[in-house]
């Protein structure tokens, strides 16, 4: 889920690998062992509970009609999934470990899963109508080379579409492998490469229940069943320094979309993820 670190420390990249490689096979087999499918799939191999809310809010600002989804960083495919199957767009699912795009190719045959970094697709310019930037650029202590491929890859006028945790305040700043910005500074740099920022929600989304009890089962099966495996140790670490940060308030979660080559930009229509409304068809 993240692109190459451009900062001198090949050995924060090693850590991110061990949190989200092998990780994301386990959750295939932890879904396969406990019979999982459909959405209990999708979510098996997903983020966390309170992704349906956030994803849900970031469709509402897409295009009526995406042709292509390009999702960079896309980890073992979950949301990468629920997008195509949710707009009926083809998607790409660009991940650099190979771990995580075998459990992406396992788990959903249908998804177009391709071998790249974030800040260096395997893919044409302008063919996107929407790029995912989904939990990628708290991984990220410059963001810039990722924002030039979204730049290269969409279409004029496409949209990118960014969900992640950010800085609770103003401040940006670090924890282990996460740089936490503050959503004014991320709308800044978008801004200032000439994007137009709307549609932008801060706070705490809903956990959806269906998703929180897969979560659970299959967390509870990688305890039970990988907890020898080389990377437990570093990815149950992560996760719970990621819990405890977000009890206590240091972190929110939040997404936004912004468009290329847009018009004169707006002020940015704040909303809360649970106010959101699922698209109507």
């Amino acid at each position: 889920m993240f692109a190459k670190r451009c900062d001198g420390h090949p050995s924060r990249v090693v850590a991110a690998l061990d949190i989200f490689d092998q990780p994301a096979l386990w959750r295939v087999e932890a879904a396969a062992a406990l019979g999982l499918d459909g959405e209990q799939l999708i979510a098996a191999v997903s983020p966390g509970p309170a992704y349906p809310e956030a994803l849900r809010s970031l469709v509402l600002a897409l295009p009526e009609c995406p042709r292509l989804i390009v999702d960079l960083g896309a980890g073992g495919g979950g949301p990468s999934e629920w997008l195509r199957t949710t707009t009926g767009a083809a998607v790409y699912a660009v991940e650099p470990a190979p771990g995580a795009r075998q459990a992406a190719q396992r788990a959903f045959p249908n998804l177009r899963v391709l071998d790249g970094r974030a800040d260096d697709a395997p893919l044409p310019g302008g063919v996107a109508d929407v790029v995912i930037l989904s939990g990628v650029l708290s991984l990220l202590d410059d963001v810039e080379p990722v924002l030039e491929e979204v730049e290269r890859i969409l279409t004029t006028g496409g949209r990118v579409a960014i969900a992640d945790l950010f800085s609770a305040d103003s401040t940006t700043w670090s924890s282990g492998s996460n740089t936490f910005r503050s959503i004014e500074d991320l709308i800044a740099t978008l801004r200032r490469r000439g994007f137009t920022v709307s549609n932008v929600g801060v706070g705490e989304p809903v956990p959806d229940p269906t998703w929180s009890a897969v979560a659970k089962a299959v967390d509870d099966w990688i305890d039970a069943h990988r907890s020898n495996r080389p990377g437990y140790e570093a990815w149950r670490s992560d996760r719970r320094r990621l819990g405890d940060l977000a009890r206590s308030g240091k972190v929110v979660g939040g997404c936004l979309t912004a468009t290329q080559n847009g018009s004169e930009p707006n002020e940015a229509s704040h909303a809360i993820f649970a106010h959101a409304q699922p698209k109507k068809t």
